[in-house]
């Protein structure tokens, strides 16, 4: 398989849907295309896997529904309601984030990167999966286990020392996203992650599984 070509895209871009439409995970805030949630939920998530992130998610959702009441909410409070998830400093967080989405954008949470970035906390995945799953844009999102893909399945590897912040791999992932039709920004960018999280693994991944398996370049070290 060739990144470079189009057809090499193509191969890959349907290879991991189709395989998607039969293994998709479900999860509250795959639900929803209401930005403030899926902003919460990405700050939830950020090393911390989704299924102890789910019940957390939904509690928070259902005390603070809107962005306002977050902004407003005592620091206390929401420690103790994120406290099965650890890392005290998400609480904090996502107050200051609500305040400066009412304080700055009049409680809408923005649709643009660059202003997404801008909040307290918020990197360029959290911004870009605010971008493509709320507002359909299109936009990849990289992370460790994408960055393992395009490894493994095309040979990309980052000169950076942090390929996390290598714009050019950053690049890469928007061009991968399917371009046919809006809602496959989102659907795209779960089905990579979902797909990295569940067949080409880390450690000891499911390549008998695999729709891509005839064109991995190290299948033969993972076997």
């Amino acid at each position: 398989m060739c990144i470079s070509t189009p057809k090499g895209i193509r191969a890959f871009q349907s290879g991991v849907l189709e395989w998607h439409q039969a293994n998709k995970r479900d999860y509250p805030w795959r639900r929803t295309r209401a930005a403030y949630h899926i902003l919460v939920a990405e700050v939830l998530l950020q090393q911390t896997d989704a299924p102890k992130v789910a019940p957390v998610y939904c509690a928070f959702i259902e005390r603070f529904p809107a962005v306002e009441a977050l902004a407003l909410a005592d620091l206390a409070e929401v420690s103790a309601l994120l406290s099965p998830l650890g890392l005290k400093y998400r609480a904090g967080r996502l107050i200051s984030i609500a305040q400066r989405v009412v304080h700055d954008y009049k409680g809408q949470v923005p649709a643009s990167e660059e202003l997404l970035l801008l909040l307290p906390g918020v990197g360029r995945y959290i911004a870009r999966s605010v971008c493509a799953s709320a507002f359909g844009q299109r936009k990849g999102v990289l992370d460790t286990n994408v960055i393992r893909i395009l490894d493994r399945l095309f040979s990309i590897r980052s000169a950076s020392a942090w390929p996390r912040d290598d714009l050019a791999l950053w690049d890469l992932v928007t061009r991968l996203v399917p371009p046919r039709r809006v809602s496959e920004a989102y659907d795209w960018n779960w089905a990579l992650l979902d797909f990295a999280a569940t067949v080409c693994t880390h450690l000891r991944p499911s390549c008998g599984n695999c729709p891509l398996v005839d064109a991995c370049n190290f299948v033969s070290c993972w076997s």
